[in-house]
């Protein structure tokens, strides 16, 4: 089962697909600079733009598909049922269109749009049936992957965001939209969904103010949204993030979720089940507030009081839940088995920016990315139970951009099996203890004030080895950079520097060997 797992990398020698897990070598790499990159929803295609072209690649050979000619190529996406490959550039034709649609594997031309950068992207249904596009604070729809004229509109006052879904009832597949309709000269904001092609009447609607932008998030089934509305500033001044409020809506009920505690909402995600419709909410001032709700806006369960902002279920199972404080929290990922709802393992991974789940539902890849951290990038995999499994760092200024799971199905059906035996004890016992702040001010005298013991002659040979260590890491960086530009690779001003220290280092090597 392991063996089925793969990632792909985007660093500063180029794009790498990487297998043998959890060894999680290079098995092919694309060089040079990419500019994005996306997966397909299967994990079946890669498509990679270097802002030149774009290349589609088939993950299961390994070999390119098609490569286009798209300069200034930025964003990119593959329909859900992978027919449609579709880009948006920053150099417009001639036509000033900057969005592009090819048919999937053919890389035929299919159609090409106007868009802003902020709705550039068409949104499919899950069977690729129906996609619907923003134009002009309205929304056309396209219906069996034919763009040459829309086939349904839906107009109403200043829509402002959207989103559309599928839900399966039986052998009939409904499609629902949302959208964000914003009031005029002191009119409430209104949220409504519709059932498509049916835009007479909503199915649900409800209406509030004091907000200017909407995230939506579909349940599992496609037949419930929760709105995640917020506004940029918060006129009370509580708080800096601004404020935010959560609607609950379906095609029987439309009601705000009522949250026991102020403050913002961090995030919100729903729970895989498509029988038991349960969603998590963190919210609230530090330290937030963990909740389950139903699909009645009932509190199932809660968590209390938690040191996390973000959450994540091991989809599809959802038998594992991973809540982690990162950003001004410095917490790392507590991991719950979520039927017991008890903790079974925490993870210590301080200045991560990327978590996610594997496919197979067990493993965490944690990662620290550019440039949100310039320093210190690395990505790790772990097991549930906190065990770490591989770790790969980046010396400093050799950026690692972006770290993904290849999506993959091929996994059985059934939950893992959760084993909790002394997990949380054994990894509770390798935790340091918290050191005690000293404000800048106060430092040098809070170290002057502590004992000083000599150097014990051990402690100094592990000092050499570890200037050993550090300089052979810097000379393997360095072999690396001049095979890229022996390979005619670019190379940033600091990688040239890092060159020409190279006979510095070797003399430094040398010394202290000698010494040793």
């Amino acid at each position: 089962m392991e063996s089925k797992l793969m990632l792909v990398t985007d660093d500063y020698e180029g794009l790498h697909v990487r297998g043998n897990f959890p060894e999680c070598t290079r098995i092919k790499t694309m060089d040079g600079k990419t500019r994005t990159f996306e997966m397909s929803k299967d994990g079946r295609y890669l498509v990679r733009s270097d802002n030149l072209t774009v290349t589609l690649v088939d993950m299961d050979t390994l070999q390119d598909v098609f490569q286009l000619d798209a300069p200034g190529a930025q964003l990119l996406r593959i329909s859900p049922m992978n027919q449609v490959l579709t880009f948006w550039t920053v150099n417009k034709q001639d036509s000033g269109h900057n969005v592009m649609l090819y048919k999937i594997p053919s890389g035929r031309f299919l159609q090409s749009f106007k868009q802003k950068q902020s709705f550039w992207c068409l949104d499919w249904t899950d069977d690729d049936v129906m996609s619907a596009r923003f134009f002009n604070g309205e929304l056309h729809f396209y219906e069996n992957n034919i763009y040459s004229r829309y086939v349904n509109r839906l107009y109403t006052q200043k829509v402002s965001d959207f989103s559309v879904s599928t839900c399966k009832k039986g052998s009939q597949v409904v499609y629902y939209v949302a959208i964000m309709c914003l009031g005029a000269h002191g009119q409430p904001n209104f949220v409504k969904l519709f059932q498509y092609p049916e835009f007479d009447t909503p199915k649900a609607q409800k209406c509030f103010f004091n907000a200017t932008q909407c995230e939506f998030k579909w349940s599992p089934r496609g037949d419930a949204v929760l709105v995640i509305c917020s506004s940029e500033v918060d006129t009370t001044g509580k708080s800096y993030y601004g404020k935010q409020s959560l609607i609950y809506m379906d095609t029987l009920i439309s009601s705000s979720v009522s949250l026991d505690k102020e403050g913002s909402v961090h995030t919100v995600e729903w729970h895989p089940s498509t029988k038991n419709p349960i969603f998590a909410v963190i919210y609230g001032f530090f330290p937030p507030k963990v909740t389950l709700f139903n699909n009645k806006c009932q509190i199932v369960h809660d968590f209390g009081e938690i040191q996390a902002n973000q959450v994540f279920f091991n989809r599809p199972y959802g038998n594992l839940l991973a809540l982690a404080g990162f950003g001004n929290l410095r917490s790392g990922i507590f991991i719950y088995n979520f039927e017991k709802k008890s903790m079974i393992s925490r993870i210590q991974c301080c200045d991560t920016t990327q978590v996610s789940w594997a496919p197979d539902g067990l493993h965490l890849l944690t990662a620290i990315t550019a440039p949100r951290m310039r320093i210190g990038n690395c990505f790790q995999v772990w097991h549930y139970s906190g065990k770490p499994l591989h770790e790969e760092r980046y010396p400093d200024g050799d950026s690692l951009l972006r770290v993904l799971w290849r999506p993959c199905s091929d996994f059985p059906d059934e939950p893992p099996k959760i084993i909790e035996s002394n997990i949380l004890i054994k990894t509770q016992a390798k935790e340091m203890n918290p050191t005690k702040y000293v404000p800048p001010a106060l430092r040098k005298t809070a170290a002057l004030e502590k004992p000083t013991s000599k150097p014990s002659p051990q402690s100094n040979v592990s000092d050499k080895d570890k200037k050993l260590k550090a300089i052979e890491k810097k000379l393997d960086a360095i072999k690396k950079l001049k095979k890229t530009r022996k390979a005619g690779g670019h190379l940033e001003k600091n990688q040239l520097e890092k060159i020409s220290k190279e006979k510095e280092l070797l003399k430094e090597l040398e010394d202290l060997k000698i010494s040793a």
